[in-house]
């Protein structure tokens, strides 16, 4: 691995344990205001994902600059609609894109992979 990539991945790791430190140091204050304790886990996996897709995509288009590949505009459709079905609470969405992630969008079964219910 080169310099840049551990560069970049220590930069990553950074971010993510301070960002862990300052919430778990503020949990009462930041539950009150942004309201994540409310989310299952399903909601926080779809923005995750969501979320890692599109900055995956626009990372390698803007990387690659030229070069083209076809399944970015895929990926960066179906993270971009993760992201929309999270913000704007849209649970059929929701639905279509947790039976993406499982790779089940052919399955015949009547069975939901989204769980509306809280447990």
């Amino acid at each position: 691995m080169n310099s840049v990539a551990k560069g970049a991945i220590f930069g990553a790791a950074l971010l993510i344990g301070a960002a862990s430190a300052l919430y778990l140091s503020n949990k009462p204050w930041v539950d009150s205001h942004l309201y994540t304790s409310n989310l299952q886990v399903q909601d926080w996996a779809l923005w995750f994902f969501g979320i890692w897709l599109v900055a995956y995509c626009l990372f390698r288009v803007v990387r690659r600059r030229g070069v083209f590949d076809w399944r970015w505009p895929i990926w960066l459709i179906l993270g971009s609609t993760m992201i929309y079905a999270e913000w704007f609470n849209v649970v059929p969405l929701k639905e279509i894109t947790c039976q993406m992630l499982r790779g089940a969008h052919h399955r015949i079964g009547s069975g939901q992979c989204y769980k509306t219910d809280r447990l």
